[in-house]
């Protein structure tokens, strides 16, 4: 099972479209000011976080966030600063 955060558009999945590149990865961040990703892998526990556009344009510009993704512990170590564990609901900025 893969485990890792893909924030690729919907366009670019599925046979005979055009693949995902860091170019298009990046140019699509753009187009959101905030991201909310939904952690769903304590399940029924479920956490909402919230991404500022410009935290994942800076990821990318670094390699960070790929084209292919990244891994849940690298995600939250770049964009929260810490594991889920450790994280309170008043800590995520909304």
């Amino acid at each position: 099972m893969n485990t890792g955060l893909k924030l690729q558009p919907s366009s670019y999945l599925g046979a005979n479209r055009p693949a995902i590149t860091q170019a298009r990865l990046r140019g699509s961040l753009a187009d959101h000011d905030v991201y909310v990703v939904v952690d769903i892998r304590s399940f029924p526990e479920v956490r909402l976080v919230p991404v500022d556009q410009a935290v994942l344009i800076r990821l990318c510009d670094d390699n960070i966030l790929t084209d292919a993704g990244f891994e849940p512990t690298d995600f939250y170590q770049h964009c929260v600063g810490r594991p889920p564990d450790q994280i309170a609901w008043q800590d995520v900025p909304m």
